[in-house]
Parts: structure tokens; sequence; C-alpha cells
């Protein structure tokens, strides 16, 4: 019984992509962008959530993806190809990014994409990548999340994960 115990506190912890240490904070600041018409995905197609904006702004690590408000976009390089695999507790630290997504300013339109995550929410993808925010960002412009656990990572405007 204690082994089994044991698994599932392992596996609860391992699901929350959590870590003994906290990653310092680090600030960018975003580039403001105007919304475009232009849409990977036809607007008013997915009815039950609005438009969300992804553009690009350079902070600390480098050009990166971030949200209407500035906030960092994360990939999670155990996600298999537009199929999210953070749910449960490890949603609730990595919320991921739901919407019609639009692209702003420095966005390639054709990364940009859909997909429905197991509870039937759809999450927007970049590059074929789950784009997720990081609950341990306070303020837009935190990058506290890069290169957490080496599994989570700032979303470079090619798609790829920004290295560094």
């Amino acid at each position: 019984m204690r082994q089994i115990v044991g698994l599932l506190a392992f596996v609860s912890a391992f699901a929350a992509c959590s870590s003994a240490a906290t990653p310092a904070t680090e600030t960018a600041s975003p580039t403001t962008v105007a919304p475009t018409t232009t849409h990977a995905v036809s607007p008013g197609t997915i009815p039950q959530f609005t438009e969300v904006e992804v553009a690009v702004t350079t902070g600390p690590h480098g050009d990166q993806l971030v949200d209407a408000e500035g906030s960092s976009l994360y990939m999670f390089t155990l996600d298999d190809e537009r199929t999210s695999t953070c749910e449960g507790a490890c949603a609730e630290a990595w919320p991921p990014l739901l919407g019609d997504p639009v692209a702003g300013e420095g966005v390639d339109q054709a990364l940009l994409g859909n997909a429905e995550r197991g509870n039937g929410s759809i999450q927007v993808t970049y590059g074929g990548h789950p784009l997720y925010l990081y609950s341990g960002d306070a303020a837009p412009g935190d990058t506290s999340g890069h290169a957490f656990n080496d599994v989570w990572f700032l979303v470079a405007p090619d798609g790829e994960a920004v290295s560094g």
C-alpha cells in the first residue's frame, strides 16, 4: 500500500511539472501590436471562445511569442504534436491558451492553429505545439517558466523552442 501511495504522489508531482526549486523571474517589454483581420481559422468558427491574439516580442531570451496582454507563451516538449498531455494539476500550473487565434505582429499566420483538448475545449497551437501560459509568471513579460524542468520552453516565432 505504501508503494502505491508513493507512486501516486510521484505521478501527481510529475503531472504538475513542479520542482522544489523555483526559477528566477525575468521580465521583458511586450511589443504593442494592432489586431489584424487575417485568421488561420475563420472568425466565428469557434463560437464558445473569443479571439485571442498571439504576437512576438523581444525579451531576455530573444524573440518569443506572447498573448495580447504580453504574457509569455510556452510549449511543453512532452506533448504530442497538436495533442496536449498537460491535464489536471499540470493544467492548473500551466493554463492552456484557449480561443480562436489571431496573428499579431511578427507571427506567421500559417503556423497558427487549434487542437481540441480532452475536455472538449479548444487550445491554440503554433507550429503544431499547444500553447500555454505559466501561473508562476506574475506580470506581462515574465519568463520564469522558460526551461522549467527542461520540458517547458518559450516559443520562438519559427514555432520552435527558444534556446538559451
